[in-house]
């Protein structure tokens, strides 16, 4: 499983995007076999609203899978996307 993560200038910090690799791979470890590639969009408005994480991952036998989330905190946005995309992976994967 490749896992690119890109975003807005503020947001290439290499602690971020660690985290977001750590934490999309601790997600999804368990379907490794099934998963190809997994993006994740950081980007941070320069106003106060919330940083938004968008993570799609392409399936080995095809198909892709979205997940979206805002946060406070950058943090939290991965956090959250990533819990979601594994759960829509675990559909994904589960449905016959």
């Amino acid at each position: 499983m490749r896992i690119e993560v890109s975003g807005s200038p503020a947001l290439h910090v290499e602690r971020l995007r660690a985290y977001a690799e750590y934490r999309v791979f601790s997600q999804l470890a368990a379907f490794a076999h099934e998963v190809r590639t997994v993006r994740v969009v950081l980007s941070q408005s320069t106003d106060d609203r919330p940083t938004s994480c968008v993570m799609s991952a392409e399936l080995r036998h095809g198909g892709r899978i979205r997940a979206r989330s805002r946060g406070r905190q950058a943090i939290r946005a991965v956090d959250a996307a990533a819990t979601k995309l594994a759960d829509a992976t675990r559909e994904q994967v589960s449905a016959p």
